[in-house]
């Protein structure tokens, strides 16, 4: 990975930054407004009860 703009240090991951510069640059890809990061993991890695 190559960083070609230094944008600060943070305690955690700026994401609030990271979803207003995708939007800006990808805007496009409507679908990040409405995904689900926690449903989409536990679909693909069902707890084994389950399962």
């Amino acid at each position: 990975m190559e960083y070609i703009r230094y944008r600060g240090e943070f305690a955690d991951a700026p994401i609030d930054c990271i979803k207003s510069t995708f939007q800006k640059h990808y805007s496009p890809m409507n679908e990040l407004k409405t995904s689900d990061f926690d449903r989409d993991a536990e679909l693909e890695n069902p707890l084994p009860s389950q399962a």
